[in-house]
């Protein structure tokens, strides 16, 4: 018992202990052998290594494509704007400011979720609001 408890101290003292499974503690705590017990954590740490890698790319991935999207929307508002100074025609600036809205949704979604820790979902529905205003502003630029 007194080995238990020193294994459940030294286990809690980890620096790592947030990354183990809950299934260690519980199999410290009903007395199966500190050997598997310490096996399993390895284990769990190793696929929980993959899977923070695995989340890195992941995120990699949606920062590229934010970035192209961004990039894209930022030049498709420029040329609309660009267009409706030369033609002075109301639907061209309702086009130029849906775009617009549909890429400020896109960077501040980004920019609340790296900037701010602001989780993915929460982010995700500031884009989504921005991008929702911005398609009225488009059907409202193809029907003026």
């Amino acid at each position: 018992m007194g080995q238990l408890l020193s294994t459940v101290a030294e286990y809690i003292r980890s620096p790592d202990y947030r990354n183990l499974s809950s299934y260690s503690l519980y199999c410290l705590i009903i007395g199966s052998t500190i050997s598997k017990c310490w096996e399993h954590a390895k284990l769990y740490s190793t696929a929980s290594a993959r899977v923070r890698t695995r989340m890195d790319l992941t995120i990699l991935a949606l920062t590229t494509i934010k970035t192209v999207i961004l990039v894209c929307g930022t030049v498709l508002t420029w040329l609309t704007y660009k267009a409706y100074r030369r033609k002075k025609a109301s639907h061209l600036r309702a086009l130029c400011l849906g775009i617009g809205f549909i890429t400020t949704g896109t960077l501040l979604a980004g920019s609340a979720h790296q900037l701010l820790s602001l989780p993915v979902v929460e982010s995700a529905i500031i884009q989504s609001s921005f991008t929702a205003v911005g398609f009225v502003m488009l059907m409202y630029s193809l029907y003026s």
